[in-house]
């Protein structure tokens, strides 16, 4: 089972739905959204109210690709997938609503390296809302303290000295090419090459300007540093100039009160300096 981990933003609905956030989410329960471009399937699956806040679960799947389901104990074959069907799995999501202002935080499931938040943006924007979806950045300084497991740069296009040494691949340099640089760590220990890196970041950081990190090769690098804390890691994704991080899940099955941990560290560090807030990446 991929590991889970939270997700926290902030989001502001802009203009006037006729009706209060709240009762929107609930007019929408069970209501689903298909995007046939990324064949993507979306339904808000529940929806549960407590004053200010809202919670629940959001089925959210993909389909167009036939596959076979085996029963691993008897090696068979017991059903196939066809294309038009979706495995679909559930995902927990927090919200706190402060209706004076028409804004509030949002924490959000993600399980392995898939999420919700593009989906739901959509699927609310198309169900009639229009509201702003961002990620809260928490304590990444503090993060970066912690031991570095590895350290990792993906470019989405090939330099031309890579080319050179790919030419007698036959390669050809299409847009979906991309080269990932990888330093990792062995038998559990920390990173020594990247102090400048980091020393670099904090410093962007500090100026709250993450665009003057410098680059390798392109300016539209991703960079992701896993760092460790206590038993568990947690990945730092920086791309182009803007940041973000995921709060890893320890127990799935009491994720409602780790979500409701994160939301008071929210509140908690919203006006220091240890919280910024990016652009969509």
């Amino acid at each position: 089972m991929p590991r889970s981990f939270l997700a926290p933003y902030k989001f502001e609905i802009v203009g006037s739905s006729g009706q209060s956030f709240f009762n929107f989410l609930d007019s929408k329960k069970n209501e689903y959204y298909l995007d046939k471009n990324d064949q993507t399937f979306l339904r808000l699956d529940s929806v549960n109210f407590q004053n200010n806040k809202a919670w629940g679960y959001i089925k959210y799947g993909k389909y167009g690709a036939r596959s076979d389901v085996i029963d691993v104990n008897t090696r068979q074959i017991t059903k196939t997938i066809e294309f038009n069907e979706s495995v679909v799995d559930e995902y927990f999501y927090l919200i706190e609503y402060d209706s004076s202002t028409n804004s509030g935080y949002m924490v959000l499931q993600r399980i392995g390296n898939v999420g919700v938040r593009t989906a739901l943006l959509k699927a609310l924007t198309i169900w009639g809302l229009n509201i702003k979806i961002e990620p809260i950045l928490l304590g990444l300084r503090e993060l970066l303290n912690n031991p570095i497991m590895e350290f990792r740069i993906k470019v989405p296009k090939r330099p031309r000295d890579v080319d050179r040494r790919l030419e007698k691949l036959e390669i050809q340099n299409e847009e979906d090419i991309y080269v990932e640089v990888i330093i990792k760590s062995k038998k559990n220990k920390s990173l020594q090459l990247v102090d400048n890196l980091v020393d670099r970041i904090k410093q962007a950081i500090s100026n709250n300007d993450l665009s003057n990190i410098g680059y390798i090769y392109d300016e539209k690098e991703e960079i992701s540093i896993v760092v460790k804390v206590g038993r568990s890691q947690r990945t730092i994704n920086i791309r182009m100039g803007k940041a973000r991080t995921w709060i890893v899940v320890d127990n799935v099955k009491e994720i409602r009160g780790q979500a409701e941990q994160l939301l008071e560290n929210i509140r908690k560090e919203i006006g220091g300096s240890n919280v910024r807030s990016y652009k969509l990446l």
